[in-house]
């Protein structure tokens, strides 16, 4: 098989805080690992030296190893990382200060599927930390590879990720007293798996008279989570350091990405060093720098402001249970003698469970009914819940306020999509869709847009068909939730089925869940599925998910228009605004301004200024909310 790679290490990110690793890891994986491995084309862009890592470099490098002999191609980078609306951006040199010179990995591994390669790796030794400054906030990610419209068939692409989405990666200082400096500990794990250090990782087959061994992306993903697990527990690092790496694989089972020829001789495990209190650099700078109190961690590769981001503590009361309550870890109790479980690292472990004993997990999570208004006279409306209503603007619809409430609103739809901006208390703005027949309830988490479940008001027609699976649905729609919030959320095998049939119901399916599943569909290219739910969309409601459309490839190269049959002007969770890029959708006016006023939610929600654009173009003519009652 013909292979290429393309390095990228970048140490020094403009007025971030320097990396130790970066450069120096991405040159040890070419040179030892690659070479190993006979790579027919490597390519090495760091920042050693003195150089600039510039896109023209990475993009060059990506161009001189497309060739149409290759295979497989590679693509590492280590530095400093951000997520930005979920999103993967890798940091340049001159990153932040200059808002282009960022590398989009959902944008490239796009591009990837459609470059002519058969199996693309990307590689991310970075932290996926949010955006905590105004500057890293509005990065503009780019792609790597050529800007071309997409055809022939699409190829599948393979991603591991350092940490899991909104976690830094670490570097630690070497055991050896000898070696001075950090490794940071990711690619370290890396490139101990790819070198066939690690036996019982390796797939050993036979051909013609040699045995084989192949290390498979699959095996490869489960075994770093467990050895960076194990490496921060073996060297006592201090509390604050968790990291567990993350993948998406779409390859098919037989893909390898390392092949060794002939057995080695037994490894023989090297003496187990004394456990002295270790060093650790998050790979997670810009705004940190410096020592963090008493740990003896200094700042590192992403940026989130405050280290690891932590739940609330000051918890919005409301009328109905909040989705991640059941995730919350109690920090009292945390020590390295004796961890309180934090559900956030194994929600995603949790759908699957759910998925095949809904019942069980429902008992372990305690899920009940939602209080709060359950029927609405005109049959649809809102509940909020950790946030209060200070306007209310439809489009296609009649918004009431009922009395003094500010945390209801009762909708009359005059059209078969309404639209309804909902501001805030804090002056945001969320856009969500009235559906007949539903109530939305909608989770605010320390003012971030956590979550939207639609069910059926308790006086309409299809609350009958609802009840008898309530508590199954509202324990999907639980742990479904937080794993989208922790990026966890994965459909392999028989799950992707699973889901389909129980979050149908009646002739549809549960907006909700439609909502959700369509990303792990997209995630998985599970085409089929994302078609089918879309028409299930359609013939119910008599409009689609704009979401579920958008990934199902029906707004494809299209321009949306106020009164389209779409439940949404723009995507409604925050990570699909990239696709819109990607899938070449154009929005209505001046709604692609939007997006530089989204705020840090899983959500759609906007900042003031966005809400203030929206009254602007597509609600100027809404009607205001009337006082009834």
């Amino acid at each position: 098989m013909v292979r290429a790679a393309v390095f990228i290490g970048v140490d020094r990110a403009s007025g971030l805080t320097p990396l130790h690793d970066a450069a120096a890891g991405a040159r040890r994986l070419r040179d030892d690992w690659a070479a190993e491995q006979k790579f027919a084309y490597t390519e090495l862009v760091t920042d050693a030296d003195g150089a600039k890592v510039t896109l023209d470099r990475v993009y060059d490098a990506i161009g001189r190893v497309l060739r149409p002999d290759v295979e497989q191609l590679v693509v590492y980078f280590a530095g400093h990382g951000i997520n930005v609306a979920r999103h993967e951006c890798w940091l340049l040199s001159d990153a932040p200060r200059v808002g282009h010179a960022v590398i989009s990995a959902t944008i490239s591994e796009e591009q990837a599927r459609y470059c002519g390669v058969p199996h693309v790796v990307f590689i991310s030794d970075a932290c996926r930390t949010a955006a905590g400054s105004i500057g890293l906030q509005n990065v503009n990610g780019n792609g790597i590879f050529p800007n071309e419209e997409p055809t022939g068939t699409e190829k599948p692409v393979d991603l591991f990720f350092g940490a899991s989405l909104g976690r830094p990666t670490y570097e630690v200082s070497n055991v050896d007293d000898a070696v001075a400096g950090f490794t940071a500990l990711y690619t370290d794990a890396l490139g101990k798996a790819l070198r066939f250090q690690v036996p019982e990782l390796v797939d050993w087959t036979r051909e013609r008279d040699d045995d084989v061994g192949l290390i498979r992306p699959r095996r490869l993903r489960d075994h770093l989570n467990k050895a960076v697990t194990r490496t921060i527990r073996d060297r006592n690092l201090p509390d604050p350091v968790v990291q567990v790496p993350d993948a998406r694989i779409t390859s098919d089972p037989q893909v390898w990405v390392s092949r060794r020829v002939g057995r080695p001789p037994p490894l023989v495990p090297p003496p187990r060093p004394a456990r002295p209190p270790f060093s650790a650099a998050p790979v997670d700078g810009g705004d940190i720098g410096g020592e963090l109190d008493g740990s003896g961690m200094d700042g590192g590769r992403g940026s989130s402001g405050d280290g690891e981001a932590m739940a609330s503590a000051n918890e919005t009361t409301g009328e109905f249970e909040s989705p991640f309550e059941s995730f919350r870890p109690t920090h009292a109790t945390q020590t390295r003698t004796g961890v309180a479980p934090d559900l956030r690292e194994v929600s995603g472990s949790l759908v699957s469970l759910a998925l095949q004993n809904p019942a069980f997990v429902a008992n372990l999570l305690s899920v009940t009914d939602a209080a709060g208004p359950r029927q609405f006279e005109t049959q649809c409306g809102f509940k909020l819940r950790g946030a209060r209503v200070r306007e209310a603007l439809a489009l296609g619809a009649d918004a009431q306020k009922l009395g003094g409430a500010d945390d209801i609103v009762r909708i009359s739809p005059q059209h078969v999509a309404p639209l309804v901006l909902l501001v805030l208390d804090d002056g945001s703005g969320v856009v969500v869709p009235a559906i007949r027949d539903f109530i939305g309830a909608l989770t605010f988490d320390g003012g971030e847009f956590v979550d939207l479940a639609y069910e059926p008001s308790a006086n309409s027609w299809r609350a009958g068909a609802y009840q008898e699976r309530a508590r199954e649905l509202q324990t999907l729609r639980k742990v479904v939730a937080a794993a989208s919030r922790n990026g966890s959320f994965r459909l392999e095998g028989e799950d992707a089925g699973r889901l389909a049939r129980r979050m149908q119901l009646l002739k549809g399916v549960d907006p909700s869940l439609a909502i959700y599943a369509a990303y792990a569909y997209y995630d998985g290219r599970d085409r089929q599925r994302l078609g089918e739910m879309n028409d299930f969309l359609r013939g119910d409601l008599g409009a689609v998910l704009f979401d579920v459309a958008l990934l199902a490839g029906a707004l494809d190269g299209r321009r949306i228009a106020p009164g389209d049959p779409l439940f949404g002007l723009f995507p409604l969770l925050s990570q699909g605004w990239v696709y819109l890029r990607t899938r070449r959708v154009t929005l209505p006016g001046d709604a692609e301004r939007l997006q530089s006023h989204l705020r840090e939610s899983l959500w759609t929600q906007f900042d003031a200024r966005g809400v203030d654009l929206l009254r602007s173009t597509s609600f100027k003519d809404a009607s205001s909310w009337q006082l009834v009652g």
